[in-house]
């Protein structure tokens, strides 16, 4: 579900293999595997090797490769508070609808959370 813009903070990927992978996801249908990457023109072994450990499959049963540092990003417990959408930061303890809202808008307006 990433978008060709989320897919290019992945290591190695420019705007054109992002466009890609957004375009092979519309023709085959979702990956059901980080391994479909793969069949990308443009993703070597090399490449995927560089990027696997920053994507993740969301969605059910593996429905949908995301960027884990740059979208809605939840691998394990660990949600990226840059990328995660109102509803994952409320699986935070702690973290409620009204919270979480206003995490989001304070990173919209003055962006990406730099210190822990």
């Amino acid at each position: 579900r990433a978008t060709a813009k989320e897919l290019e903070q992945l290591t190695g990927i420019g705007p054109s293999i992002a466009k890609r992978i957004v375009e092979y996801r519309e023709q085959h249908g979702a990956f059901t595997s980080p391994e479909d990457l793969l069949k990308v023109k443009g993703i070597g072994e090399a490449k995927f090797r560089n990027i696997r450990s920053q994507i993740t499959l969301q969605g059910g049963r593996n429905t949908a490769i995301t960027p884990s540092r740059t979208t809605s990003a939840t691998v394990g417990t660990l949600i990226n508070i840059n990328r995660a959408t109102a509803k994952e930061l409320e699986q935070l303890t702690g973290i409620g609808p009204s919270i979480a809202k206003r995490i989001v808008e304070y990173r919209e307006q003055h962006g990406a959370f730099t210190r822990s």
